[in-house]
């Protein structure tokens, strides 16, 4: 919230709509899929191969969490798609109310 300095959930959701911002839950799990798909291709010695299976089972945790995923890539365009749909009725109601606003302000 101190990210658009204001207090209000309504607020802080809207610009993350307007600026396309994807809210940190997302961005977590965009981060972490990324680190453990590159860690799964770094992983030569015996210690990494321990932790590469825990890579495995969570990078498939993610991927499942957001459909039939299967790369890095597929999961950024599916978390997009998702958060743009989610919200494509508010902004079309906003932009209404903008417009309404705008419309008032020549007058």
């Amino acid at each position: 919230m101190k990210l658009f300095k204001t207090g209000s959930a309504t607020v802080v959701s809207d610009c993350q709509k307007f600026f396309r911002f994807l809210p940190v839950t997302y961005q977590i799990d965009i981060r972490t899929a990324n680190f453990l798909d590159k860690f799964m291709l770094s992983s030569d010695n015996c210690i990494c191969m321990v932790f590469k299976r825990h890579s495995v089972i969570g990078i498939n945790r993610i991927y499942s969490t957001y459909g039939n995923i299967h790369s890095v890539p597929e999961l950024r365009h599916a978390i997009a798609e998702s958060f743009t749909h989610s919200h494509i009725q508010s902004f079309e109601i906003c932009s209404g109310y903008c417009s309404q606003i705008m419309y008032i302000i020549d007058l």
